[in-house]
């Protein structure tokens, strides 16, 4: 078959988008398009040779799957061989466990399901996954797999007329699923083949559709596919939703370059892109290690970012030049008899076994954990310190409360309300409680919800946050008129819309009430200020009620982090923050809170009393880290904070004791 410059070209604009992307180049925030262009240039091809192979007889899915192993298998698993050997010196035992699991996931071509289980493509956490983008492989794979067997059931039923009108049907349907899924759950949409599957059935429907006009038609086409993709490169970020309606501009880009069919355009067929499309396979499976091992060493700098850019293009050489050229080679071989399309699998999956075993014993052995000193497993493993009873307690979707009781006896004293941060100090609680009393406590959670009828969140849309706090304040008077309650909220993240906590983003908060503000914030602080006060209002008429403070909120993994520490061999660690940094942080929900203390009688509990001195905020004590992740509490660092929830449980008591001395 003819090789196509267009192709090519595109190919190079793909992975300079995607490299520049994932370097933080400014100008190329929307540089993900990059494997929109990928899918496509995949759909058209795939299409191609199965129809130009079935036009002669020779189409055979021995042959074809192994043409694509072939081309993917070799350089995918000498990077991830290459990634485990040198991880093995570098990750913590959590650390290289995780990664053994996602190169079974990357070489069994899963990994996408495995990414789409764990969080999303622009998460913070993304970062710290070396074989994130095999994802993509993963989903041509997919496709590479179910699409000749469609085609080859058509082939025997249908018409080509017939079989161009299957192919249109599929791109429609995959097309509308896109759309509904990425509204309704966004993280599916991005990672699974079917809402993205349209995108290699367009570049299908390129070769079932051929251009046959004018050259003027096809000069004028490619410049506005050369637009579009320039465009959404520049105008897109990660804040959008995707691949929704968005990628409809780079995807029909593509196609309308791929269709428009220019083997003459300076903009793909020059030096640079012929070079860069060639070795563009082997510069995207290079450059992601490039970027986490940048990460995980935070390293920023300009000169760091530099060197890492030209690092992906020299690996991605070598690995072209010694491993996908290697393997062209071995493909020659399927005209002889003597190898078999089936021989050829066996070979590869003999390539493959090694780096398999190797990463099943790594998963198998816990991430071999005697690499390092017995401290260093100890302060990593507090990241497993948690609440017991999250997944049986915590709400995650819906308006139905879990209704946890801790303590023992019969009576409910108390009542805990809150997100995961009450869910992280529950126990604390329950371990003052039983100090001074026996009974039990009622807890209701719902993870990422603040206690405010009415809220709403924009990063979490099938979220009933809102709805679930209004009906259980209203349940909660009815059927609780006087138990206590104790209110444990994160709200500042999701107002604020921080991650660092000196570092305020700028796409607007996470929040709000009847519609998203990115400009007048303003607005929703006000909005805010008076659903939060009407909750108070309500909860707090005829009993005490009390606010735990915000915990000092940190922006690295707190367990990981002083693991790393002390694998490094530092003895004073850096894992703190000044108090002026936690009040800076906090200040506008704690003036909420003093304001209702004063306004309608409410109880503060602060644990920077407990977790900060003078001057700063702790993360570790006694060398045992506080936090299982940058802000919630383990239950050891709870526990520090069982003397501030005593004062409860003594107002309870010295209440009792009076309404006992009236009667």
């Amino acid at each position: 078959m003819e090789f196509r410059n267009d192709i090519n070209g595109l190919r190079a604009v793909a992975v300079l988008s995607v490299l520049l992307f994932h370097f933080g180049v400014f100008g190329f925030q929307g540089g993900f398009i990059g494997v929109d262009i990928f899918f496509v240039i995949s759909g058209y091809l795939m299409t191609r040779i199965i129809f130009h192979r079935q036009t002669r007889n020779e189409l055979s899915l021995t042959n074809f799957y192994t043409d694509r192993a072939i081309r993917i298998i070799p350089a995918l698993t000498a990077m991830c061989a290459i990634v485990v050997v040198g991880c093995y010196f570098l990750l913590l035992p959590s650390e290289y466990k995780t990664l053994s699991e996602h190169v079974i996931a990357s070489l069994g071509f899963v990994s996408n399901i495995t990414y789409w289980r764990e969080s999303g493509y622009f998460d913070l956490a993304s970062h710290s996954k070396w074989l994130l983008h095999t994802w993509s492989l993963s989903v041509e794979w997919q496709f590479y797999i179910l699409y000749p067997v469609v085609l080859i059931i058509a082939f025997r039923c249908l018409s080509k007329n017939n079989i161009k009108i299957l192919v249109v049907i599929g791109f429609l349907i995959s097309l509308g699923l896109s759309f509904w899924l990425t509204n309704k759950s966004a993280n599916s949409a991005f990672y699974l083949l079917p809402s993205r599957a349209w995108q290699m059935l367009l570049g299908g429907l390129v070769f079932l559709y051929p251009l046959k006009q004018l050259i003027i038609w096809s000069k004028s086409l490619n410049f506005l596919g050369l637009v579009g993709l320039g465009l959404s490169i520049y105008l897109f970020s990660g804040n959008d939703a995707w691949p929704g309606y968005g990628a409809l501009l780079p995807t029909i880009s593509t196609a309308l370059i791929i269709w428009a069919n220019r083997q003459d355009s300076v903009f793909t067929n020059n030096f640079g892109s012929a070079w860069l499309g060639k070795i563009s396979y082997s510069v995207y499976l290079w450059h992601w290690p490039i970027v986490v091992f940048l990460t995980y060493q935070n390293l920023d700098s300009v000169i760091w970012i530099m060197m890492g850019i030209v690092a992906s293009f020299v690996l991605g050489y070598f690995s072209w030049k010694y491993i996908e050229c290697n393997s062209k080679l071995i493909k020659r071989n399927l005209s002889d008899k003597s190898f078999p399309g089936l021989h050829q699998l066996g070979r590869l999956f003999g390539l493959v076994s090694p780096v398999l075993l190797v990463s099943i014993i790594v998963n198998y052995n816990d991430g071999m954990p005697n690499r390092f000193d017995e401290a260093v497993f100890l302060a990593e493993t507090q990241a497993n310190d948690r609440n017991p009873r999250t997944s049986e307690c915590l709400v995650l979707r819906g308006v139905t409360p879990s209704d946890c009781l801790y303590g023992v006896g019969t009576d409910i004293k108390l009542i805990v309300l809150g997100d995961s941060h009450a869910n992280s100090m529950v126990t604390a609680i329950e371990s003052a409680m039983l100090r001074y009393t026996s009974g039990q406590i009622l807890f209701i959670g719902y993870s990422a919800c603040s206690t405010i009828p009415g809220i709403k969140r924009r990063d979490i849309p099938d979220s009933q946050c809102g709805e679930f706090v209004d009906n259980q304040i209203e349940r909660l008077n009815r059927e609780y008129p006087e138990v206590p309650i104790v209110i444990v909220n994160r709200p500042s993240v999701a107002l604020f819309n921080q991650t660092n906590p000196m570092k305020i983003r700028l796409d607007g908060p996470l929040v709000y009430f009847n519609e998203p503000y990115n400009d007048h914030i303003q607005i929703l602080y006000d909005e805010f200020e008076a659903h939060f006060n009407m909750a108070i209002k309500r909860l707090s008429t005829n009993r005490e009620l009390y606010i735990v403070k915000a915990v000092p909120e940190y922006s690295v993994d707190i367990p990981q982090s002083y693991a790393r520490e002390l694998k490094s061999g530092i003895k004073e660690t850096s894992l703190f923050i000044t108090k002026h940094e936690y009040g800076q942080r906090n200040a506008f929900m704690h003036g909420l809170y003093e304001n209702a203390a004063e306004t309608f009688n409410v109880n503060l509990l602060d644990p920077s009393e407990y977790l900060c001195d003078d001057t700063s905020c702790f993360a570790v004590k006694q060398g045992v880290p506080l936090y299982y992740d940058d802000n919630h509490l383990n239950e050891t660092g709870n526990k520090v904070l069982i003397p501030m929830f005593e004062k409860i449980w003594v107002d309870i008591n010295q209440d009792t004791k009076g309404i006992s001395q009236g009667n």
